[in-house]
C-alpha cells in the first residue's frame, strides 16, 4: 500500500513517474495543501515548502501552506523536467518554466508530503 520513511524519502527511491507529469491544479487548505497533477498523481504538503528560481537561487521558503499559495498558483500548466531527492530532507521539482518547488522534511512527528501515484503513497 504505502511506501514509509517519515524522515524523508531514501535518496534511491524511484520517483520517475512524476517526470512529464503536468500540474493541473493546486488545493490550498488552513494546514495543508495538494499539488494535482494529470494522470490522477498528487501531492500533499504539510511542511515547509521552497521556490527555487531559474537561475537556481532560492527565492523564498514558506512556513505555511497559505504563504506558498500565490507561487504554486504560478506553476499551473507547467510540467515536471526532473526529480531528485536530497539527502532525505527535500524533495525537488524542476519544471518546464525552470523554477522548482522544494518540498521539505523537517519533523518526524508527522508526514511531511504524500505523494500519490496508482494506488501507491511515498510518505515523507
Amino acid at each position: 500500500m504505502g511506501d514509509f520513511a517519515m524522515e524523508g524519502l531514501p535518496s534511491d527511491v524511484d520517483l520517475s513517474f512524476l517526470t512529464g507529469r503536468e500540474l493541473q491544479g493546486v488545493l490550498i487548505g488552513r494546514h495543508h495543501g495538494r499539488l494535482l497533477f494529470d494522470d490522477g498523481v498528487s501531492i500533499e504538503i504539510s511542511d515547509d515548502i521552497g521556490y527555487r528560481s531559474r537561475d537556481g537561487e532560492i527565492g523564498a521558503v514558506y512556513k505555511t501552506i497559505v504563504a506558498a499559495a500565490p507561487t504554486l498558483i504560478t506553476f499551473l500548466d507547467e510540467t515536471i523536467t526532473e526529480v531528485s531527492v536530497v539527502d532525505a530532507s527535500s524533495l525537488v521539482l524542476r519544471f518546464s518554466h525552470g523554477e522548482a518547488l522544494e518540498l521539505y522534511v523537517t519533523t518526524a512527528e508527522y508526514e511531511s508530503y504524500v505523494i500519490h501515484s496508482n494506488g501507491r503513497c511515498f510518505v515523507a
